[in-house]
């Protein structure tokens, strides 16, 4: 029986610590002021040069790609009618394996351009990357202390709600 008023002063001693917490503000009922950082936004102009850049990177890479399947498929006709066939070199051949050289040179112009487009991109991505905005807002504390009977002692807590 002796235990309740020990448990009831240990009960006092420890809801009182917060009030020394109030002296720095953490537990006050004031309003303070919640400092946070969100993500920038990019500029409108910034995102149509991002999205033409990506675009047009997608759009020479498939102009590489056709002219590339082109002149490799113009290159296997050259060589499956070729001179290991047994078949006499003529113009239509000749003229074949020229347009699969400029196919080639098409391709290679194309593709160095889808990659030079992509490195813009990534670069451009990365110079515009908005900075960090800091934000406010205001709250305000309530403390809640809280002490519950239960059989054999208290339950105490302290809480607080934004």
């Amino acid at each position: 029986m002796r235990h309740k008023p020990i448990s009831t002063l240990i009960a006092g001693a420890v809801l009182a610590l917060p009030v020394a917490a109030r002296a720095d503000g953490y537990f006050s009922k004031g309003e303070k002021r919640l400092v946070f950082q969100e993500e920038g936004e990019r500029s409108r102009t910034e995102k149509i040069t991002l999205l033409s850049l990506a675009g047009g990177m997608l759009l020479t890479g498939a102009v590489g790609t056709y002219y590339l399947l082109d002149s490799q498929s113009l290159s296997d006709e050259v060589s499956a009618s070729g001179m290991h066939t047994l078949k006499t070199w003529n113009q239509e051949l000749e003229d074949t394996r020229l347009d699969a050289i400029r196919s080639g040179k098409v391709a290679t112009v194309a593709l160095g351009m889808s990659g030079a487009l992509a490195a813009a991109t990534i670069v451009t991505y990365i110079i515009t990357q908005p900075d960090a905005e800091v934000g406010y807002q205001d709250w305000q504390t309530k403390n809640m202390p809280s002490i519950a009977p239960t059989r054999g002692g208290l339950v105490m807590s302290k809480g607080w709600s934004f």
